[in-house]
């Protein structure tokens, strides 16, 4: 837990959130885990920051319960579980991958893309055999599987 001396009031309701959300996944556990809570008090520095808390839990601590901003840099001296609350905050970047034309196709299986394109072509036929029946043929309805598949 963090105490931090500048913002009391702000900190420790933040703190308690995530301790009651510490608490509360615990007790979805089906093992009983042996834990101490430490609050980690840095007040002999001026200049304290998540990173000096962070830093300390390789050496002192086994985690740490925080209102924690997930950083690269961070991440390359200790390990984040996933996030429990959206922040809101998101990175735009430009992707460096170029477009591909074929992407739509990336949700379904090549299989049903096949049953697809064979039902289309069946429908079309049965289509084509229905309006020969009603009206004279102008040769139209062999595009219909064509245009239902673009």
């Amino acid at each position: 837990m963090s105490k931090n001396n500048n913002s009391h009031e702000e900190n420790t309701s933040s703190v308690l959130l995530h301790y009651h959300i510490f608490l509360a996944a615990l007790k979805v556990l089906p093992l009983p885990i042996n834990y101490e809570f430490r609050i980690y008090n840095d007040s002999k520095s001026s200049n304290w920051s998540y990173d000096s808390m962070l830093h300390k839990i390789p050496e002192e601590y086994d985690m740490v319960v925080a209102d924690t901003t997930i950083w690269a840099p961070r991440a390359e001296y200790v390990d984040f579980s996933l996030p429990y609350s959206e922040s809101g905050a998101v990175l735009v970047v430009k992707n460096k991958k170029p477009l591909n034309m074929w992407i739509f196709i990336k949700p379904l299986r090549w299989d049903l893309w096949l049953a697809i394109a064979v039902a289309s072509i069946l429908l079309g036929l049965v289509l084509c055999i229905l309006e020969r029946r009603a009206i004279e043929p102008n040769g139209m309805t062999y595009w219909f599987p064509i245009a239902f598949l673009v």
